[in-house]
C-alpha cells in the first residue's frame, strides 16, 4: 500500500486498436503473452513480466486513444477517498456489490482514468505474481 493509503489495484495501460488482430501480433514479437479476453470479442490484455496492457476495439474505447486502467480496488472506499482529496469523478461513480464498480476520472491534461472491478477481484499482490 501507497503511503497515502489509496490502494488502487494493478494498472492495465489501455489501448484503443484499429485492427485488433494485429495489434495483438504486435505485442506478442514484443515479448507479451496474451492472459485475458479474445479478439472476436474486440479486446484483450497481454502481460510482458509487470507490464500490462489491454488492447481494445473501437466500441470499447470510443474516442479515447489510450486510458489508464486501475484494477482490484475497493471501488467504494476508493470513491469515498476521492471525496475527501477532492477529486471530482468525471462521471457518477457506480458500485456493484460490496467492493466492485467503476469510477471515471480526468487528470489535468484530460487523460482518461478508469478504476474498476467486481467483489472477489481484490489482489493485495503485484500484477506480475497474479495467475490469470
Amino acid at each position: 500500500m501507497n503511503p497515502q493509503g489509496l490502494d488502487l489495484g494493478w494498472l492495465d495501460v489501455c489501448l484503443r486498436c484499429a485492427d485488433l488482430a494485429a495489434s495483438l501480433d504486435f505485442y506478442k514479437k514484443l515479448g507479451f503473452e496474451k492472459v485475458e479476453g479474445d479478439v472476436a470479442e474486440g479486446w484483450v490484455v497481454v502481460v510482458n513480466q509487470s507490464g500490462r496492457i489491454g488492447l481494445f476495439c473501437d466500441n470499447f474505447m470510443g474516442e479515447e486513444p489510450f486510458s489508464l486502467n486501475f484494477r482490484g480496488g475497493n471501488i467504494p472506499e476508493i470513491a469515498k477517498s476521492l471525496v475527501n482529496r477532492a477529486i471530482e469523478p468525471d462521471a457518477e461513480p457506480k458500485f456493484v456489490g460490496e467492493s466492485g464498480g467503476s469510477i471515471r476520472l480526468r487528470d489535468p491534461d484530460g487523460n482518461l482514468v478508469f478504476i474498476d472491478g467486481h467483489d472477489g477481484e481484490i489482489r493485495k499482490v503485484p500484477p506480475s505474481d497474479l495467475n490469470l
